[in-house]
């Protein structure tokens, strides 16, 4: 979909906007040039729900599309790879429980944490006290970041991380270690960018079949329910992250059901094949209304 090329004489000049990469300013505003661009537009192409309500509450006449990210089964499929080719590399892990973070660690100027992942050492000091006859690892498959292995040393949480650096996105290995994963986690901020997006990370785990911690944001609510595809938290509540953790290593059936159910979604609605036909009935009906 990404290589999508559309010759403009098909769409007689039709300024169409994708509007994926969204830049808020503090408080949430829509910077002045994006409004302009929006308001003239034929047609704009939104990959989250809560944007796209945000906005369109702002410009109510624009047409629009809901296009997530979703996946493309053909390339990045876990659970057609398997987890032996992770776990033979990292045979360790084999009689471990393994939390999964795969993505950025992106920061502001000052060192502030749009990902949210700086909970994460003590969501892991938390169930090393809740859990203490378990043996835990996070996989940490992001850049190495000099402020969150401090916290790691700090919370003397360190050895139960098994960070590994960024990994070609549909990599054979990569997607082993999504298959080796028994909890997916999915952690945010108040950072608008991260707060209404749907993360593409977020449909990487649902195509792993994985049960998913994530972050309550409206963002996320967009693709994930409570209870049915996803376990989702109360933001910035490290607690509850933590506790939902420990329910699911400790129930089994539930874990299991929520990966299969989040696998399902993505073959009924998120799957590559699925959105291009989404897409070409938009620009067709764009098309037909000049």
């Amino acid at each position: 979909m990404g290589a999508l090329e559309l010759k403009k004489s098909i769409f007689k000049g039709l300024a169409i906007i994708d509007y994926m990469d969204v830049i808020l300013e503090e408080g949430a505003e829509l910077p002045y040039y994006h409004y302009l661009n929006l308001k003239n537009s034929d047609g704009v192409i939104f990959w989250s729900k809560a944007f796209m309500s945000r906005l369109k509450g702002i410009i109510p006449n624009i047409r629009s599309l809901y296009l997530p990210f979703g996946v493309s089964l053909n390339l990045f499929n876990p659970r057609k790879i398997g987890d032996s080719i992770f776990i033979n590399k990292y045979p360790f892990l084999k009689n471990r429980f393994k939390l999964l973070y795969s993505g950025g660690i992106w920061r502001g100027s000052r060192g502030e944490d749009y990902q949210g992942v700086d909970k994460l050492p003590n969501i892991l000091d938390r169930l090393r006290k809740y859990l203490p006859s378990k043996k835990v690892t996070l996989i940490l498959n992001s850049p190495l970041d000099r402020i969150l292995y401090k916290a790691f040393k700090e919370t003397a949480t360190l050895n139960q991380v098994l960070w590994i650096p960024p990994l070609p996105s549909s990599s054979i290995i990569r997607q082993s270690m999504f298959s080796a994963a028994d909890i997916c986690i999915l952690p945010a901020s108040t950072y608008p960018s991260i707060y209404y997006a749907e993360r593409m990370k977020m449909f990487e785990y649902m195509a792993a079949g994985k049960a998913i911690v994530a972050e309550e944001t409206p963002g996320a609510k967009g693709v994930l329910r409570n209870g049915f595809n996803a376990s989702l938290t109360k933001l910035n509540d490290v607690e509850d992250f933590s506790e939902k953790i420990v329910t699911l290593i400790e129930d089994r059936d539930l874990r299991l059901q929520l990966g299969e159910n989040a696998y399902n979604d993505i073959l009924q609605n998120y799957e590559w094949r699925i959105l291009a036909q989404r897409l070409a009935l938009f620009l067709e009906s764009l098309v037909n209304s000049i």
